[in-house]
């Protein structure tokens, strides 16, 4: 028997199992029967590697869903290496994805996300740019105040989307241009 055979067995059974710390703990409200209870000895360690391996994943995840990223966009961009999945899943995944937003790429890192996989015409590469010299010109007078404004005002963040109510307007009036 496996130890993913074990771990079916004992869900039917009615049997919980968790880690706590290195230790294996369950829990039900019944005896274990004789035979079962042989099975999580003899595959004890295989069953805490899969219950690791779990809790890795459920951390990663809840990670992801407070940033607003899936859990390989982390992994790949190395916000979260497995170093880290090995350390910290034991950590609050709140004050984790708070660490990773103070990061300095991560302000940029969604945005250039999503810029990559903007609406682009068919066939178009991601990697172009249009330059703002063959701009419409009623787009350009309502860009540059905003971007303006941008600059000057401390009210102002962009990237998380927060603005005074100058700000909001200008923001506004640009997205209606663009």
């Amino acid at each position: 028997m496996t130890a993913l055979e074990v771990l079916a067995m004992a869900t039917i059974d009615g049997v919980t199992l968790r880690l706590s710390g290195e230790r294996l703990q369950w829990s039900a409200d019944h005896e274990l029967a004789p035979e079962l209870l042989d099975e999580l000895k003899l595959h004890k360690l295989e069953i805490v590697e899969t219950l690791r391996g779990v809790a890795k994943q459920r951390w990663l995840a809840v990670v992801g869903q407070l940033l607003e990223c899936s859990p390989a966009y982390l992994l790949d961009q190395g916000f979260i290496d497995q170093n880290d999945l090995v350390e910290q899943r034991t950590s609050s995944p709140q004050l984790t994805a708070q660490l990773i937003r103070s990061h300095p790429t991560w302000i940029t890192a969604p945005m250039l996300a999503q810029s990559l996989s903007a609406d682009r015409p068919k066939g178009q590469p991601p990697y172009v740019r249009h330059s703002t010299n063959i701009a419409v010109p009623v787009w350009r007078q309502t860009h540059e105040p905003y971007i303006g404004h941008l600059m000057t005002c401390r009210s102002c963040y962009a990237p998380t989307g927060h603005y005074c109510a100058a700000g909001a307007r200008m923001r506004s009036r640009y997205n209606a241009t663009h």
